[in-house]
């Protein structure tokens, strides 16, 4: 639905881009996911990530259950309220809006994205900002287990995160989404993965599990049905999450 822009600080602070240099922003996140795709594939070129018992596969496994929860709760917040998108194809009298809204319920359904789509509704918060947080977390955190040389664990944290700040304003900039978007992408990012990485691997919440499983035996859970199967190696202990999520993935 087409309406005002609202009032936003971003907006006053950085002024809007003209929609032929727009690429630019997605050329940002490009970039940072061809730098993480190339890390995580690293395992499969060199057998330093092995003997530091990292692997590609498992690290995907993180970025994509990442997703998965940001996913679910970005569509649960940003259907409750519509906001009037501050795109320049979402303002008042534009006609591209009305070119692209779909006008039947298999449409809405079964209609494929194909890069251009105009849409409107998508806002909190921003998946750009989301993925290229989490991606920089992710390698950051493994680059010394991914990585043998000293260059790669030195700069490819620095690049990563530099594209990442680099995004923010780009992201405002390109109108693509209101500063809130922004900011809720960035304290969230950080939490989802403190909570899949520390939290669900943590003893008070297998003690949690265990309790609520004990009290419902018959009644699935979600805290029953993402299990948490631990198995040592050395005096390291390896957490393996397999759950719906996973498999919805």
């Amino acid at each position: 639905q087409q309406g005002p822009t609202l009032k936003d600080l971003g907006f006053q602070w950085i002024p809007e881009m003209r929609r032929e240099d727009k690429w630019i922003s997605e050329l940002v996140i490009q970039v940072l996911h061809t730098i993480a795709v190339f890390s995580l594939i690293m395992p499969w070129l060199s057998p330093h990530a092995h003997t530091m018992n990292t692997y590609g596969v498992r690290l995907a496994d993180k970025w994509l259950n990442s997703l998965c929860v940001a996913h679910i709760l970005r569509f649960f917040t940003y259907i409750s309220t519509t906001l009037p998108g501050p795109a320049d194809h979402c303002r008042l009298g534009a006609r591209e809006h009305a070119m692209y809204q779909p006008t039947t319920l298999s449409e809405i359904l079964t209609r494929e994205t194909k890069g251009d789509d105009l849409n409107c509704g998508d806002l909190v918060f921003s998946g750009h900002v989301f993925q290229n947080i989490i991606l920089s977390i992710l390698v950051t955190s493994n680059v010394g287990r991914l990585y043998e040389w000293k260059w790669p664990r030195r700069y490819i944290p620095v690049v990563m995160w530099g594209l990442s700040t680099a995004q923010v304003p780009l992201v405002i900039s390109a109108r693509n989404h209101y500063s809130v978007d922004v900011v809720v992408a960035l304290y969230l990012a950080p939490l989802i993965w403190i909570a899949l990485e520390q939290f669900y691997v943590s003893k008070r919440f297998e003690r949690v599990r265990r309790f609520v499983i004990i009290s419902n035996p018959n009644t699935p859970t979600i805290l029953g049905a993402n299990a948490m199967n631990s198995s040592r190696v050395g005096d390291q202990e390896v957490a393996v999450t397999t759950g719906d999520c996973d498999s919805a993935i």
